[in-house]
């Protein structure tokens, strides 16, 4: 059951403040409309409205917003300073649960953690600031920041505001849920394998995993500690893609050891109907449910409808590049998460994933055979997939994994493509629970993380409710569509019961184009009567 009135606020007293863009609260700050007080009042009234039912915010800064909140107001009516100099002036953020904010904890859901106060702020929440934006609090993620469902023992569950019975996705949900119901207009999130694109997708908004390196990671903290085959990007989540890229803009005037000094580009200057955009459909590996298709086809006919040339695109080599994902997310076999985990409770998701990771690889292949000849082909494959490795197999991994990258930007440049429309997930939010099981219905999005291309997740659609009342579906289609398989058992319970959910599609370009991602997504957004932007 959809709980419209945590995703609508059309009758709420605060509407007129709770749906503007963070460009339209600051032009109304700067011109006197409104005060940064009032807003920061507004958000905070609504966050303490949902909160109780979506459980998305872990550590609140009320206070020290609504004094920085005062402070603008005053400096605004005195003329203390140049308003053009600070683009987020009075536009409250809220900030995934690992960054660095003075004064609070950044525990990734681990209780040892929860007194550990961070001295300062870290670079980007000190750019944000900078920039003017009021600090909110702290959003949820999964233990260990490890999965696309948010959960933890120290904070709980955060659930979809779309549907309290269903996840956020993770490991950005509380941040995707917060902004998804009017909490908060903007967000700081990072994205691994797809902590902020499915969220995103999962609760209606827009999110944006820049290149890798783009951003500072300095001030964050992180699992997987020294794995440099993959690294997490910072990224913004919001309910309006104009605040993305003004959102980049202030994150890329960060200053620190590993910043790379490169001024952030302007999508506003991308005209759609000049680009060449592939469309990759789906794999087979893990093909989609009705209403992402319905998304991506939806988004390749507005694209095409634009005058942009929209050519087939498959992609090349899914089940490796899945497989070089996994096998590097593993290669320690688990032990720096055991590490990180020390003596805290567990959250069941990581000690399925620990018992999994001690398994030694002689024992693998006779377990994977089992767990075929049992029905289960997609376990197979994930035990297959990961696994601790030594020091030849890890420089094998990454040699995988660069060729697979040499390999996509070969074909790209051969088909002389400017970006790509694709899938950011297999299905829209699942069932609480199932985010072990339905891991690979995320490689739309993993094997982006592996390449190291700027990715965005744009909303543009609502799964349709024939889907499951009015017409017969045909049935998920996954690896081996077998009556036993749980993989498929859980797919086809998420489709079949995902009617009015959003559904978001992924854009996608080369390293340091993050202006046609975004010029791509701006366009559809604006081009779809469901999209909230």
């Amino acid at each position: 059951m959809a709980n419209q009135s945590l995703t609508d606020v059309s009758n709420h007293a605060d509407r007129d403040i709770l749906t503007l863009s963070a460009s339209q609260i600051r032009q109304q700050i700067v011109q006197g409309l409104l005060s940064a007080a009032e807003v920061v009042d507004a958000f905070i009234r609504r966050i303490r409205e949902i909160q109780p039912a979506i459980n998305a915010m872990t550590v609140d800064c009320f206070e020290s917003a609504r004094q920085q909140a005062r402070q603008l107001d005053n400096q605004v009516r005195s003329g203390q300073f140049e308003s053009q100099r600070l683009p987020l002036l009075g536009v409250p953020v809220t900030i995934k649960e690992a960054f660095a904010v003075h004064g609070t904890p950044a525990t990734m859901g681990l209780v040892s953690r929860a007194t550990e106060l961070a001295a300062t702020d870290g670079p980007l929440v000190t750019a944000l600031r900078n920039a003017g934006a009021i600090v909110l609090g702290k959003t949820n993620v999964p233990q260990l920041m490890f999965f696309h469902e948010t959960d933890n023992p120290l904070y709980g569950r955060t659930n979809n505001p779309w549907d309290l019975e269903r996840t956020c996705g993770g490991s950005t949900g509380g941040e995707a849920a917060l902004i998804a119901a009017y909490g908060s207009p903007l967000g700081l999130a990072s994205d691994l394998g797809g902590s902020i694109r499915v969220p995103s997708h999962f609760c209606g908004i827009h999110g944006l995993k820049p290149t890798n390196r783009r951003f500072t990671r300095t001030g964050s903290v992180a699992n997987l500690r020294g794995m440099t085959g993959m690294e997490f990007q910072p990224g913004p989540m919001a309910r309006c893609v104009d605040d993305l890229q003004t959102m980049c803009e202030v994150l890329a005037t960060a200053s620190a050891p590993d910043q790379i000094p490169a001024p952030f580009p302007d999508s506003r200057t991308i005209d759609v109907g000049r680009l060449r955009i592939g469309i990759w459909r789906q794999d087979n590996l893990f093909p989609v449910s009705s209403a992402v298709q319905l998304a991506v086809e939806n988004a390749a006919n507005v694209l095409q409808q634009a005058g942009a040339d929209v050519v087939e695109f498959a992609m090349p080599h899914v089940r490796t590049m899945v497989q070089t994902y996994l096998g590097l997310m593993s290669a320690d076999g688990g032990r720096d998460l055991q590490q990180l985990l020390g003596r805290d409770p567990a959250d069941h998701r990581i000690r399925h994933l620990l018992r999994i990771g001690r398994i030694p690889p002689f024992a693998r292949p006779g377990i994977s055979a089992a767990l075929r000849m049992m029905g289960q082909p997609n376990l197979a494959f994930l035990l297959q997939a990961t696994g601790a490795t030594n020091a030849s197999g890890f420089w094998r991994l990454n040699f995988q994994r660069e060729d697979c990258a040499s390999e996509v930007r070969q074909l790209w440049q051969r088909m002389k493509l400017d970006a790509l429309i694709c899938p950011v997930h297999a299905v829209p939010a699942f069932p609480h629970g199932d985010s072990v099981d339905l891991v690979l219905a995320a490689i739309y999005s993993f094997v982006f993380n592996l390449i190291g291309f700027p990715a965005g997740s744009v909303a543009i659609v609502r799964s349709p409710a024939t889907q499951t009342q009015n017409s017969p579906q045909p049935e998920p289609q996954v690896a081996n569509p077998s009556r036993l398989d749980v993989v498929v058992k859980k797919t086809e319970r998420a489709v079949r019961t995902s009617s009015h959910l959003p559904v978001g599609v992924q854009v996608v370009a080369e390293p340091w184009r993050e202006d046609v991602v975004l010029g791509v997504m701006r366009y559809l957004a604006q081009s779809s009567p469901n999209s909230r932007n």
